[in-house]
């Protein structure tokens, strides 16, 4: 008889947690609801008059590789905001990926090739985060190719300084100060590591669907094959200063 009355005051606990956390709505499966609707609500990115960006402004970054879009993935098993390019060839303006560039060192309130910046999420986040990444360690690397992971940090260090550079090799040099331009490619270099930011072709299922994974890896055309295929696609050759910038490694700002 103890034993059954134990049993039914443990079970009116439950009974009681259970609806304390609805009415809190902390509840798993509401709360990854709850997230859900908030990583796809629209948001109204910056207008960037004559293509220039301002730092502060919401903005989004297509990979040139991918076709898809710099974005936040939420991971409760790890804790961390892992960064995935979405698999799809466009996206409508979302929470999930649009960013706020900061400014690390710069001249003026515009975006200028040479400059450091930051990559930081919108105010809608629960959190402050920043793209972000360290030196590949063991243990410690993107989960499908193994290179240098890249993730979203809410932790603020020199992890987290990107410097950004013009795509085009030939240009590279007599850009550095001027502005950066809406629909412009460019490349995004980790200061820490020296490595460059990319979007693989490797996919793999989450909760938003097949996405690619994005890291820090520093892709060089080999041999001839490379740089004729680029010349003939009406992309800047190689030269003596530096070698051409592969597609992986090439970012465009979308608003």
């Amino acid at each position: 008889m103890g034993n059954w009355s134990e049993d039914l005051e443990s079970h009116e606990e439950k009974f009681k947690d259970y609806m304390r956390k609805k009415d809190e709505n902390a509840l798993k499966i509401t709360g990854a609801a709850d997230r859900l609707d908030l990583t796809f609500s629209a948001i109204e990115r910056a207008p960037c008059p004559d293509g220039i960006i301002h730092y502060g402004a919401m903005i989004g970054l297509h990979s040139e590789h991918t076709g898809g879009s710099l974005c936040c993935d939420p991971d409760e098993r790890s804790g961390v905001f892992a960064c995935t390019s979405s698999a799809q060839a466009s996206q409508l303006p979302t929470v999930r990926n649009t960013f706020r560039i900061l400014q690390h060192e710069g001249q003026d309130d515009i975006i200028r090739y040479g400059e450091k910046i930051k990559l930081n999420t919108i105010p809608k986040f629960d959190q402050d985060l920043c793209l972000s990444s360290e030196r590949l360690v063991p243990g410690f690397a993107s989960p499908l190719t193994k290179n240098q992971m890249v993730v979203f940090s809410p932790y603020s260090t020199f992890n987290n300084v990107w410097e950004i550079l013009c795509a085009d090799s030939m240009r590279r040099y007599e850009t550095q100060g001027m502005p950066v331009l809406v629909g412009e490619r460019f490349i995004l270099k980790h200061c820490f590591t020296n490595v460059f930011l990319a979007g693989m072709p490797n996919t793999y299922p989450n909760e938003f669907g097949n996405e690619h994974e994005v890291c820090c890896l520093t892709f060089k055309n080999k041999g001839k094959n490379g740089p004729i295929a680029a010349e003939f696609a009406g992309k800047a050759g190689p030269t003596v200063l530096a070698p051409t910038c592969v597609d992986n490694n090439v970012w465009v700002f979308h608003n």
